[in-house]
């Protein structure tokens, strides 16, 4: 097996092994995107705008307003503007917290992924030096 093949087979096997592993400790946040919609109306209620009014402001269409207090879209792209424009955090948008700062839910949250990054850090050490070990010649050859 020549050094440019070895390489190949060695990307290919980092890259799927990796993949499969990062996926199983990656955070899933699911988002309940109806109850996310109805906190993007309630606020908006509370502002005293219209979806159109909103729309305008936020710099988006109506139909986008309408997509996401109907819980068919969550604005991710836009939270941060919703958030200024509403003024309600992007946490209470995504998750109704009541707390927002200062060692809430989102130091929790925070806390919560620098961990699970630094499991996926020392999983992704263990699947390297795992693939080195099986690929032909010294460790140094597998390195390049």
């Amino acid at each position: 097996m020549t050094t440019s093949t070895r390489n190949t087979v060695k990307a290919k096997l980092v890259s799927e092994t990796t993949l499969r592993k990062l996926r199983s400790f990656l955070p899933v946040m699911p988002f309940d995107s109806v109850g996310v919609g109805l906190r993007i109306k309630q606020a908006r209620l509370e502002a005293g705008l219209t979806q159109e009014e909103l729309a305008e402001l936020a710099d988006v269409s109506a139909r986008s307003v309408q997509g996401w207090e109907s819980g068919a879209r969550i604005p991710f792209k836009h939270m941060s503007e919703l958030s200024r424009l509403l003024k309600k955090s992007s946490e209470w948008f995504l998750y109704g917290d009541e707390e927002q700062e200062e060692g809430g839910v989102a130091q929790v949250r925070y806390m919560e992924l620098l961990k699970r990054l630094g499991e996926v850090e020392s999983q992704q050490q263990e699947i390297l030096e795992a693939l080195r070990s099986r690929l032909p010649g010294s460790p140094g050859d597998a390195d390049q």
